[in-house]
């Protein structure tokens, strides 16, 4: 287990001038910079309350790693052990060692935690860091990139934020928005339903109408009138539209002494 502490100053860059406090809803490993999948190396990702420091004495109260540890029960010597109470359990892929719940996943969304994390612990595929730098290398993978590590969380606002009420407001937010979104299921489908019943319903009348006109229609028309003669011709006249004058054209092509 790799434990990275929190400090100051990394808390600090995840809050903005108006927020006071952050808390976590879900987490997962990226891709490392170069493109490799870290997160076929790292089988569960815990925060907890207190900080991790390396090198820090037993004896001072504000470093503790006791909240998530690794063998502590019998007969699951090889399962890692979170107190809730002073730690989340963002994912865990041994299934084994949490009981077939499938609620830690990555990006799996959880009540956010009741206190602001301060220390980020990673358990590791390999038996041992030697064994994941052998790994690495033999994948390779660059040492040097750091792991990435994505955090959903949630803020709060007030001065002095009580984080156990801010908790379970946002997990009562979440549970009426997934019982929101069980209500809509299908809603889709129905309203296009609707849609397409109004449509042919609209169409099965304006069919209707349109042979009821149809059929009270006569079929007897009156014959047409005859079209109005052409304007008299004079003198200067503009042209008008072309006339064959059958009887003149038939004597000037008739030969001289035949009669017509």
């Amino acid at each position: 287990m790799i434990y990275t502490d929190l400090d100051d100053a990394a808390l600090a860059g995840m809050l903005r001038p108006d927020e006071t406090g952050w808390q976590a809803v879900s987490a997962a490993i990226l891709e490392s910079h170069r493109g490799f999948p870290d997160t076929t190396l790292i089988e569960g990702l815990w925060l907890s309350d207190a900080h991790c420091a390396d090198a820090v004495s037993q004896f001072d109260p504000s470093s503790d790693r006791s909240a998530v540890s690794f063998g502590q029960v019998e007969g699951r010597e090889h399962c890692v052990e979170a107190d809730s109470d002073h730690s989340i359990t963002l994912f865990y892929r041994d299934a084994a060692c949490r009981a077939g719940r499938n609620a830690y996943e990555e990006f799996s969304p959880h009540k956010p935690s009741t206190f602001q994390p301060r220390c980020l612990v990673v358990l590791i595929e390999p038996e041992s860091r030697a064994a994941l730098r052998d790994e690495l290398v033999q994948a390779g993978r660059v040492l040097t990139d750091y792991l990435r590590v994505q955090v959903n969380y949630t803020t709060t606002l007030s001065a002095n934020p009580d984080l156990g009420v801010a908790s379970s407001n946002c997990a009562l937010g979440l549970m009426l928005k997934k019982l929101h979104e069980a209500d809509l299921e299908g809603q889709r489908e129905r309203d296009a339903l609707a849609w397409a019943q109004a449509n042919l319903t609209l169409a099965r009348q304006q069919y209707t109408l349109f042979k009821r006109t149809l059929d009270g229609l006569s079929a007897w028309r009156p014959p047409a009138a005859p079209p109005p003669p052409p304007p008299p011709r004079y003198q200067n006249a503009p042209p008008g539209a072309p006339a064959i004058d059958g009887p003149s054209i038939e004597r000037a092509l008739l030969p001289h002494g035949v009669a017509a």
